[in-house]
């Protein structure tokens, strides 16, 4: 897959590299006005976004994680008073689903990895037989 980089609405708290001298001009992060990291975040792209740089996917990067950062209590609404097309940008992002293609092209992609068993002479049966595939089959 080529990669694209698609304008997000905004950055979310999974993984995000940030331009030094764009964060700067932008002020840093506002953790004075939100109680979680993820607003903070949130605020602090719209603002970049509002000088002319962009939220974008880096969809050939992979970023393992536990879970997702949440919003604290009220940030949202904290968002919704600074911001007040947010909610709207991002319902808009949601209901049109631009990464739908991408998130398809991968699954195909994965699904084809997988049936292939790409790394079974690694993992050879226990027998000393051929290596078996998840499901049962013999692989070469």
């Amino acid at each position: 897959m080529p990669p694209r980089h698609p304008e997000l609405p905004a950055a979310v708290a999974h993984a995000v590299a940030l331009r030094g001298n764009a964060r700067k001009r932008a002020g840093g992060l506002d953790a004075a006005s939100y109680g979680s990291w993820y607003a903070a975040l949130v605020d602090l792209s719209l603002r970049m976004s509002g000088l002319g740089w962009r939220n974008a996917l880096c969809e050939t990067a992979f970023v393992a994680r536990g879970g997702e950062g949440v919003a604290g209590d009220g940030d949202l609404d904290a968002l919704a008073v600074r911001w007040p097309g947010w909610h709207a940008r991002l319902a808009h992002f949601l209901m049109n689903d631009p990464l739908h293609e991408m998130r398809m092209q991968l699954t195909q992609r994965h699904a084809a990895v997988e049936a292939a068993h790409p790394q079974a002479d690694l993992f050879p049966r226990a027998d000393g037989g051929d290596a078996q595939g998840d499901d049962g089959t013999r692989v070469q």
